[in-house]
């Protein structure tokens, strides 16, 4: 089983996470709504998931661990790369961007 995501360089990672918000942003044009639920979506894990080294697992409201996409192609890349940025007047999904370091693209 490949690890790549262990390994990537920083470089690597950067790509990654512009080439997946890209896509992201494409579905977004397409049907906000659909991508804007999809990404709402978490599930329970265990702690398996929970102590995977990238995966990004926040807590639910009763404080059990779950993992929705973010946490998944954050993962992927190989750290918290990808933001899901809503509008603050009306909780709509705006866009996603790659946060590299202090720089977002």
């Amino acid at each position: 089983m490949s690890k790549a995501h262990l390994s990537r360089s920083h470089n690597e990672k950067v790509t990654l996470a512009l080439d997946i918000c890209e896509f992201l942003n494409e579905l977004v044009n397409l049907d906000r709504n659909a991508v804007q639920q999809l990404v709402a979506q978490r599930v329970p894990c265990n702690e398996g998931i929970v102590n995977h080294p990238t995966a990004q697992v926040p807590m639910d409201e009763e404080l059990s661990p779950c993992i929705g996409l973010l946490g998944v192609l954050n993962g992927l890349v190989g750290g918290g790369y990808i933001v899901a940025v809503y509008d603050n007047d009306n909780g709509q999904l705006q866009y996603f961007l790659a946060r590299l370091g202090n720089e977002e693209k």
